[in-house]
């Protein structure tokens, strides 16, 4: 089961962010880093801009995702099925 995030907004420099941390891979290790993405520009209408569509978007490819567990490189694998 993965958790639903929903990330932390920050202002900086005039403009808004939201930041959150994602899992990547990284010389074939799975690694959390934070990811720091730009929302827009700060304005007087609002105190906090809505982060919720970007999140939704992260929300979604983190529930599709499938974690790589495996530590067999992909060129491995394709011999493995297509030329075994």
């Amino acid at each position: 089961m993965t958790r639903k995030q929903y990330g932390s907004i920050i202002q900086r420099s005039g403009r808004w962010y939201v930041t959150y941390w994602e899992r990547r891979s990284v010389g074939g290790k799975i690694e959390r880093k934070r990811v720091t993405y730009r929302l827009g520009p700060v304005t007087k209408r609002s105190k906090k801009p809505p982060a919720d569509r970007h999140m939704a978007t992260v929300n979604a490819l983190i529930q599709n995702a499938r974690p790589n567990t495996s530590s067999q490189s992909l060129t491995s694998w394709i011999r493995s099925i297509c030329l075994g």
